[in-house]
């Protein structure tokens, strides 16, 4: 029994409604939808629906009573649009590969006015408590960008760690994200994220998470300058110089000797390490740009001293930045 203090709400807009198939199939995929068509070829999942049980038909879906606006797309949906909030893997596995569906479903139908609501309705189905890994909440994140990221970049310990380190207030944490983070995350290193998505990565490197956080925040603290870019194409295709007259490797190339000698337990990734790597990866590609503005070259980590570590000098170069647009 609920306290004495207790409200008890006996009015929801929501209603329990049956369907047809046809009609189930028509609803609008949630608009951070994990990916379902890779979830439906899974074995684990097509041994699930393999034999249809009762309760397969009951799905969730929210219907918009107004025109509702989606900042992250720029799409403006009709009122009266109806998203599938939970039953895109079953819609799917049905569709490619089921013997048969079900002729009716029962839809859970509720009621929101906003985008907002759409996802919050979502992310109350499929979340880290319940069901959803980090990379299905990732791929939701960015599933409006028309491109899907490179495996690598659904690994999201590059874009919290980096998020944390130059919009702390944002994002105060560097784990345990849920829903909403990861869409202002990743929306936060779109551009640096497509660029990372679209050069040549190595296979004859390690390329780690600490490597991506660093390259990710030199991308911003140097605008995707050209310059910046450069350097960490080099880097990504394993595009290493030999030494120059006194024996002095470039900062690029100090990067990829680093990568590839490195034992594999000193570059392991923990709330320990992850600071300390970001802040060498960080140092190396600051000084491959000095050398591209004809600095020398220097002969190990840390060859200068420096009363501020290079990967807060980027977060401080980002804050102005970011002011100057807002500002113009």
């Amino acid at each position: 029994m609920p306290k004495s203090t207790a409200r008890i709400i006996d009015v929801f807009d929501d209603e329990l409604r049956e369907v047809t198939y046809d009609q189930f199939s028509k609803y609008e995929n949630s608009p951070v939808q994990r990916n379902h068509l890779k979830r439906a070829t899974e074995p684990k999942h097509q041994n699930k629906l393999n034999k249809f049980k009762s309760r397969h038909r009951v799905v969730f879906a929210v219907k918009l009573s107004a025109d509702a606006y989606d900042p992250t797309t720029g799409i403006t949906w009709p009122a009266g649009t109806i998203f599938l909030v939970d039953g895109h893997t079953r819609r799917e596995y049905w569709n490619k590969w089921a013997d048969e569906c079900p002729f009716t479903l029962l839809v859970h139908m509720s009621v929101v006015s906003t985008m907002e609501e759409v996802r919050d309705e979502y992310y109350a189905h499929d979340n880290t408590d319940n069901v959803e890994k980090n990379s299905d909440l990732a791929y939701g994140a960015t599933r409006s960008w028309d491109t899907i990221l490179k495996n690598d970049l659904f690994k999201v310990m590059p874009i919290t760690w980096a998020s944390y380190f130059t919009k702390s207030k944002e994002f105060p944490r560097a784990a345990g994200w849920k829903g909403p983070d990861f869409i202002n995350g990743y929306r936060l290193w779109k551009e640096e994220l497509l660029f990372l998505n679209d050069i040549n990565w190595s296979n004859k490197i390690k390329l780690p998470a600490s490597l991506t956080c660093a390259s990710l925040i030199f991308l911003k603290a140097n605008d995707m300058n050209e310059t910046s870019k450069d350097i960490v194409k080099r880097v990504y295709a394993n595009k290493f110089a030999g030494p120059d007259d006194d024996d002095k490797l470039d900062g690029v190339t100090n990067i990829i000797e680093w990568l590839k000698n490195t034992p594999k337990e000193d570059m392991a990734h923990n709330f320990n390490t992850m600071s300390p790597l970001v802040e060498r990866f960080c140092y190396w590609l600051n000084q491959a740009e000095k050398e591209n503005r004809g600095e020398s070259r220097v002969q190990r980590y840390g060859g200068r001293s420096a009363t501020t570590p290079t990967k807060d000098c980027f977060v401080k170069k980002i804050d102005n930045l970011s002011n100057l647009k807002q500002a113009a």
